[in-house]
C-alpha cells in the first residue's frame, strides 16, 4: 500500500479515496462526452442516441455536478489526512506543495493544447487584450470567465471553472483546519453563513451563473470531506446504508432544493460508494487504481480539449450502444495517453519551478499568518 506524506510523517494511503477519485474522474469525462456530442449532433442535423450509456441526471442531480462535489469533498479529505494531526501546520511548505501540485501540470497542459490548436487551426487567441492573460498564469481564467463582464473572453484553454475554485478553496484551508480542530461546531456555523450569504449575493448580481460554479458553495463540500477525516476516519456499512437513503430521497422526491441537492448527492455517493471500495483487498486492483487516481488531475486539464476534438471529427452518427462505446474507449486512450506526458513533463517543470514558488508560498503565509499551531489543550 501506497503513503501520504506530510513533511517526515508517513500515513498510510486511503485507497479508497483513490477509487473515488477515479470514479469521479470517469464520471466527469462520461458527462461531458453526453453533453458535447449531443450538442455537436444537433448543430450538425445528425442522430444521436439519446439513451447514453451515463444518464445525465443521477439520483435526481446533473451527474457532473454529483462528480464534482465528490471531487471537491475528496480533495478536503485529502488535505485532513495529510495536515489535520495535531502538529503545526507549515503554511509555507503547505502552500509550496500546493502551488507545486497544481501549477506545472496546469502549464504543461495549458502549452500542450496551445501548440495543439496552433498545428491545427494555425491561431490563437486572435483579438484578445495581452492583459488578460495574467488570469492564465494564475490560474484564474476559467473561474474568472464565468462570471462574464470585462474578465470574458479571455485566454482560457483548461482546467474549467475547477482550477480557479479549488485554489481559492486551498487559500483557505488553513483557516478551515483550524476550526475544524479548534472549534468544530462554530466552524461549521461560519461555513454555513459562508455559503447562504453567498448563493444570496451571487443569485442576486449574476442571476444566470449556476450557483454549483460559486466558491461560497463548494467550500461546503470540501469542509465536509474536512469533517470526515477529522472525525469520522473511515467509511462504515452504517454510514452507507445512510447515503443509499438519501440517495433513493433524491431520486424520488424533489424536498431538497438546488445546491443543496448536489451536495447530498455528493455526500452521500462519498459514504456508500466508499464504503464499497474500502471492501476491496485484492491488491493488483488496489495498485492498478493507485496508479490511476494519480493521473486524475492532468486527465481533468485535457478531457475537454479530447472530447470536444473527437467529436467535431465523427462524421458517422452515434445510434448505437456499441458506437458510444468505441468513442468513449478511443477518447479515454486518447486522454490517458496525453495525462501520462502532461505528469511526466509537469514532473520536470516542477523540479523548475520549486525555488519560485518558495517566494511566492512565503508571501502566502504571511498574508496568511504564521505556522498554524494546535493548542495544547487539544492535542490527542
Amino acid at each position: 500500500m501506497g503513503s501520504m506524506t506530510s513533511g517526515s510523517i508517513q500515513r498510510p494511503r486511503l485507497v479508497y479515496l483513490d477509487w473515488l477519485r477515479v470514479a469521479a474522474t470517469m464520471t466527469i469525462i462520461v458527462f461531458h462526452f453526453n453533453v458535447i456530442a449531443h450538442d455537436s449532433a444537433v448543430a450538425r442535423g445528425i442522430p444521436i442516441l439519446e439513451s447514453a450509456l451515463l444518464p445525465n441526471t443521477l439520483f435526481g442531480v446533473n451527474t457532473g455536478a454529483v462528480a464534482v462535489s465528490v471531487f471537491f469533498i475528496l480533495s478536503g479529505a485529502s488535505l485532513m489526512y495529510v495536515y489535520g494531526g495535531s502538529e503545526a501546520l507549515q503554511i509555507k511548505t503547505f502552500f509550496k506543495k500546493r502551488l507545486l501540485d497544481i501549477f506545472p501540470q496546469y502549464y504543461v497542459a495549458y502549452v500542450s493544447v496551445v501548440l495543439f490548436y496552433l498545428l491545427i487551426n494555425k491561431s490563437w487567441a486572435d483579438g484578445i487584450p495581452a492583459w488578460k492573460f495574467m488570469l492564465t498564469i494564475i490560474g484564474m481564467d476559467g473561474y474568472s470567465g464565468i462570471f462574464g463582464g470585462v474578465l470574458y473572453p479571455n485566454f482560457y484553454l483548461v482546467g474549467e471553472w475547477f482550477v480557479g475554485c479549488l485554489l481559492l478553496l486551498y487559500l483557505v484551508f488553513p483557516i478551515i483546519r483550524r476550526g475544524v480542530i479548534s472549534s468544530p461546531m462554530l466552524n461549521a456555523a461560519g461555513i454555513a453563513v459562508v455559503a447562504v450569504v453567498g448563493y444570496l449575493a451571487s443569485r442576486r448580481i449574476w442571476p444566470d451563473l449556476d450557483p454549483a460554479w460559486y466558491a461560497t458553495s463548494r467550500v461546503v463540500d470540501f469542509s465536509i470531506g474536512m469533517y470526515f477525516i477529522a472525525y469520522v476516519k473511515r467509511p462504515s456499512g452504517r454510514l452507507a446504508l445512510g447515503g443509499a437513503v438519501m440517495l433513493g430521497l433524491l431520486s424520488f422526491s424533489n424536498i431538497i432544493p438546488g445546491t443543496i441537492s448536489m451536495t447530498c448527492a455528493g455526500v452521500s455517493c462519498f459514504l456508500l460508494f466508499g464504503w464499497l471500495a474500502s471492501l476491496v483487498r485484492n491488491k493488483t486492483a488496489n495498485e492498478a487504481v493507485q496508479s490511476a487516481s494519480r493521473l486524475s488531475y492532468s486527465a481533468f486539464l485535457v478531457q475537454h480539449i479530447a472530447i470536444v476534438w473527437v467529436i467535431e471529427n465523427v462524421s458517422y452518427p452515434v445510434v448505437s450502444i456499441r458506437t458510444e462505446t468505441l468513442l468513449l474507449l478511443v477518447i479515454f486512450a486518447i486522454i490517458t495517453s496525453w495525462s501520462l506526458l502532461v505528469r511526466r513533463f509537469g514532473n520536470q517543470v516542477k523540479h523548475v519551478l520549486s525555488s519560485g514558488i518558495d517566494g511566492i508560498s512565503g508571501g502566502i503565509s504571511k498574508a496568511v499568518g504564521k505556522d498554524d499551531r494546535v493548542p495544547s489543550h487539544l492535542k490527542g
